[in-house]
């Protein structure tokens, strides 16, 4: 069996070129993988979205219990305040992290790190995690979260 390669796209969780001020990131992240492997990248990133919710500013994936010692500290380390469903797309399933149009580039690096890890552990073949496109309105969920 070959190596899974996980390539992640170096403008991920940065500026967001749908704010006109230019203040906020764009925090979405598209597994890109070809369209018989997409099924299986879909489950894989709706596997790790809980994750997502305890990776703090600093780099860190934090447990329950140190969430709730963060969450208690006059002033907690940022973490998401949302995490999307997963979005179905013909080039890879996404979602859309609300962390409040910032994520430091320690939290971006652990973001992409579980999520390039459950799926090398899915078997993905090959993907990039990129920005995802634009939410329309007409998005379908594909996975609800």
């Amino acid at each position: 069996m070959s190596e899974s390669i996980i390539e992640v796209d170096p403008t991920l969780f940065g500026v967001n070129p749908r704010d006109p001020y230019g203040d906020t990131q764009d925090t979405s992240l598209q597994v890109q993988v070809p369209p018989h492997e997409a099924e299986r990248a879909a489950h894989a990133l709706a596997m790790v979205v809980p994750r997502l919710y305890h990776v703090v500013e600093d780099g860190r994936e934090l447990t329950d219990e140190e969430m709730d010692r963060n969450n208690a500290l006059p002033r907690p380390l940022d973490n998401p305040s949302w995490v999307g469903p997963i979005y179905r797309h013909p080039d890879g399933p996404f979602i859309v992290i609300d962390n409040n149009g910032h994520m430091t580039p320690e939290a971006g690096h652990t973001t992409a790190g579980i999520v390039a890890k459950a799926l090398r552990e899915a078997g993905i073949a090959r993907g990039r995690l990129a920005p995802a496109p634009a939410l329309t309105g007409d998005d379908e969920v594909w996975i609800e979260t």
